[in-house]
C-alpha cells in the first residue's frame, strides 16, 4: 500500500519526465496543419499540449510514446518548441523603438524564424538516428545548393558568419550564431539599415517560410526512389510558448508571420489570454482572418471535455505509482450533487427558528425523497411560483427557472440562518476548478491527505460530506496564502483586492433588496474600462496579474474596451461563494474604489469600503456588513 499521491500539482517544466495525458480533441486540433492560438488561463494544459509536439518528446518521452500508440510521427511532422522569455525580444525591441513598422517587423520576424531554425540542426540528427526521416545525399547537395545561392547573395552575411557550409548540418548551424550577430547589433545600437543590408530577412517571416520549403523538400526526397518526383510531406510545427509577453508591436509581427504561413511551416502560439490585437498585421490592406488561424479557448472547454481531462491526468499518474491501471472515478469518490441533502445536513444542525420552520414544511412534502427545500423556499420569496403541494405539480413545475436560482436559494437560506454552506460532491468539485487542471489536483491532493488512507483505498472510497467539506474549505483558504509566491508585484495590495471582491461577491449572490439576488441569481461578474478610457493603468494591470495567478477569471478582455472579471471558483469554499463562480454582471468598478480595496488595511477602514461598494450596486445596505461580519470568510463571521 502506497500513501504517495498523485494528485500534487506541478509545473510541466519542473518535472524531469513528463507524465502525460493527451486530451484527443484538442491535441487532434493542434495537430491540423493551420496556425494557432492557444488560449488558457493558467493550469490549462498549454505548454503540455505544445511539448507533446516537440520533436523531442515523441522521440523520448515514454509516457508520451503510450499516449500516442507508437505513431508519433505518422503524420510526418516536426514540432520545434521554445518559449518567448527565453529569447532576447525586449532587447530587440529597444534597439528598433525608433525605426519604421517595416524594418521593425522585417528583423523582429527574422529574428523569430532563426529561434527555430537552429533548433532544426539537432532535431534531424537525432530523428535520422532513429530513422525516423531519411536524406538522400542528393537531396542534401540539393539543399545545401539552395541554402547557398541565398547565403550568397548577401555577401556581409558571410563575413559576420564565416562557417563552412558542406552539408545540411553545418548549413543549419549558421542559425545560432547569425541569431547571437543580430542581438549583438541590438547591444551596439547598429543602425537598422546597416543590419538589414547585412542579413537576409526580406519580406516579413520570408527566410523561415523558404528554409522550411527546402528542408521539406529535401526530406520528402529522401523517402522517394532516386529520380522521381514527390510532394513535399513533412512540415513543421513552430511552438511558442507563453506569448502574452508579447507586446503589440511583437504580436502584429507574430500575426503578420501567421497571415503569409503556407505549407509547410507553421505557428503555434500559447497565450494565458487573447492577444491584444489578435487580427492586426503589418501588412497593408490585410488583417488575420478566421481562415488565417484557429483559435483554440482552453477555458471555454465543455463540462464533460474537462472531466475528461483531470481524470485524464490523474490515471495516468497513478498508473506511474502503480505500474498499472487503477482508475479514479471522482463521481464515485465524491458522489453527485444533492444540494437538497446538503440543506437538510445544515438545517438538521440548526438551531435558528428560521431554518428549523423551512425544514418541517420541506419534509412535509418529501413523500418519502430528500425534502425539496430550495424549491421551499423559493416560493416562500416567489410567491408568484405559487405554494403547489402535490408532488405531480412540484415536478411540473421545477422548471428552469427554479433550477437557475437552487443556488442562489442555497447561498440565501444559509446566509439567512448564519451558517456556512457546504461544499461537497463531484459535480461540486469540477466546478470549483473553474477549468484549471492544478485546481482541481490541488483540491484533490487536500481531498486525499483529509481521508488519511492509502492511495489504492482512496481510489475504491466514497468520502463523507463533512469531509468534503472540511478538505475542499481547507484547500481554498491554503490558496488565498500564495499571493507572495504567484504575484510579485504588489501581492498585499492584491490579495486585499482579491478578498474584498470575494466578500462583495458573496453578499450580493446571497442576500438583497426584494430577494433580488433570487431573481438574478449568482451575480458577481465586474467591469472596469481599459485605461484607454481614461482609467488607472496600475489597476488593469493588478487585475491581470491576478487573473493570471489563478485568483481571479478574465471573461472578455482585450479589444473589447473593457475588462469583464470576476472571483476565481476555488475560492468558493472559503467565501461562501456558489461553487458556479457568477453569471451575470454586478456593476462596474471606478477607480477609487479598486484604489480604495487594495490600500485600506483590515478592520473598519475595510469593512467601509465593502459596505459602500455593497450599497452602490444593489441599492441597499448589506445586513451581514452591518453587523460587522463583511460577508465572509465565513470562520471570521462566527
Amino acid at each position: 500500500m502506497t500513501r504517495e499521491s498523485p494528485f500534487s500539482a506541478k509545473r510541466y517544466e519542473y518535472a524531469g519526465s513528463h507524465t502525460y495525458y493527451i486530451p484527443p480533441k484538442a491535441f487532434g486540433l493542434l495537430e491540423q496543419p493551420i496556425p494557432t492560438f492557444l488560449v488558457g488561463t493558467r493550469g490549462t494544459g498549454k505548454t503540455t499540449l505544445l511539448r507533446a509536439l516537440s520533436w523531442d518528446e515523441r522521440l523520448y518521452n515514454v509516457s508520451l510514446h503510450r499516449q500516442l500508440d507508437g505513431k508519433a510521427f505518422e503524420l510526418k511532422y516536426i514540432g520545434l518548441y521554445f518559449k518567448l522569455p527565453n529569447v532576447q525580444l525586449g532587447l530587440l525591441d529597444r534597439w528598433l523603438q525608433a525605426e519604421s513598422d517595416e524594418d521593425y517587423a522585417s528583423i523582429v520576424a527574422f529574428y523569430l524564424d532563426l529561434c527555430w531554425l537552429e533548433t532544426i540542426a539537432e532535431a534531424l540528427e537525432h530523428l535520422q538516428g532513429k530513422r525516423i526521416v531519411t536524406l538522400s545525399p542528393s537531396a542534401e547537395e540539393r539543399f545545401v545548393g539552395a541554402f547557398r545561392a541565398i547565403w550568397d547573395d548577401y555577401a556581409q552575411s558571410r563575413e559576420l558568419v564565416d562557417l563552412p557550409m558542406t552539408n545540411m548540418g553545418s548549413a543549419l548551424r549558421l542559425m545560432h550564431p547569425l541569431r547571437r550577430t543580430i542581438e549583438r547589433f541590438a547591444r551596439r545600437r547598429t543602425p537598422a539599415d546597416l543590419a538589414l543590408d547585412s542579413l537576409p530577412a526580406g519580406q516579413i517571416g520570408w527566410f523561415g517560410r523558404k528554409i522550411g520549403q527546402l528542408l521539406s523538400r529535401a526530406l520528402s526526397e529522401g523517402e522517394s526512389d532516386p529520380g522521381t518526383a514527390t510532394a513535399t510531406t513533412w512540415s513543421f510545427r513552430i511552438c511558442m510558448d507563453e506569448g502574452e509577453v508579447l507586446n503589440l508591436r511583437q504580436q502584429r509581427v507574430v500575426n503578420s508571420m501567421v497571415r503569409l504561413a503556407e505549407w509547410p511551416v507553421f505557428y503555434l502560439m500559447a497565450y494565458v489570454r487573447r492577444p491584444q490585437d489578435s487580427t492586426g498585421t503589418y501588412l497593408p490592406g490585410q488583417t488575420l482572418q478566421h481562415a488565417d488561424r484557429q483559435i483554440l479557448v482552453r477555458d471555454d472547454m465543455a463540462d464533460i471535455e474537462f472531466k475528461q481531462l483531470v481524470e485524464g491526468v490523474a490515471n495516468v499518474r497513478i498508473r506511474g505509482i502503480f505500474g498499472k491501471n487503477q482508475p479514479l472515478n471522482t463521481n464515485k469518490v465524491l458522489g453527485k450533487l444533492d444540494l437538497d441533502g446538503l440543506l437538510e445536513r445544515i438545517l438538521d444542525r440548526s438551531e435558528d427558528p428560521v431554518g428549523r420552520d423551512l425544514l418541517e414544511e420541506a419534509s412535509g412534502l418529501a413523500n418519502g425523497d430528500t425534502p425539496p427545500i430550495y424549491e421551499t423556499y423559493l416560493r416562500r420569496v416567489r410567491p408568484e411560483l405559487g405554494r403547489e403541494t402535490s408532488h405531480f405539480a412540484r415536478r411540473r413545475q421545477s422548471s428552469a427557472s427554479i433550477r437557475k436560482q437552487m443556488v442562489a436559494a442555497y447561498l440565501s437560506i444559509c446566509r439567512e440562518i448564519g451558517a456556512k454552506p457546504m461544499y461537497a460532491s463531484a459535480d461540486m468539485l469540477f466546478q470549483i476548478s473553474d477549468k484549471c487542471v492544478r485546481d482541481y489536483l490541488w483540491q484533490m491532493e487536500s481531498l486525499f491527505i483529509q481521508a488519511n488512507t492509502d492511495l489504492g483505498s482512496f481510489l475504491i472510497s466514497s468520502i463523507s460530506p463533512d469531509k468534503q467539506d472540511s478538505a475542499l474549505r481547507e484547500a481554498a483558504a491554503s490558496k488565498m496564502t500564495l499571493f507572495r509566491e504567484r504575484i510579485l508585484s504588489a501581492p498585499t495590495e492584491a490579495n486585499n483586492f482579491v478578498d474584498g471582491l470575494a466578500r462583495i461577491t458573496a453578499l450580493v449572490q446571497s442576500e438583497g433588496r426584494n430577494y433580488e439576488h433570487i431573481r438574478t441569481p449568482e451575480r458577481g461578474i465586474f467591469t472596469y474600462p481599459t485605461p484607454d478610457a481614461g482609467y488607472n493603468g496600475s489597476n488593469l494591470v493588478m487585475i491581470r496579474d491576478a487573473a493570471e495567478a489563478g485568483f481571479l477569471k478574465i471573461l472578455d478582455d482585450a479589444e473589447s474596451g473593457e475588462v469583464r472579471f470576476r472571483v476565481h471558483a476555488s475560492l468558493a469554499p472559503h467565501y461562501g461563494l456558489s461553487y458556479r463562480g457568477a453569471y451575470y454582471s454586478v456593476g462596474q468598478l471606478s477607480d477609487r474604489e479598486i484604489f480604495e480595496l487594495r490600500r485600506a488595511p483590515t478592520g473598519s477602514a475595510f469593512s467601509r469600503s465593502v459596505e459602500m461598494i455593497v450599497s452602490r450596486l444593489t441599492g441597499r445596505r448589506s445586513k451581514s456588513v452591518a453587523d460587522g461580519q463583511l460577508g465572509l470568510p465565513l470562520k471570521e463571521a462566527e
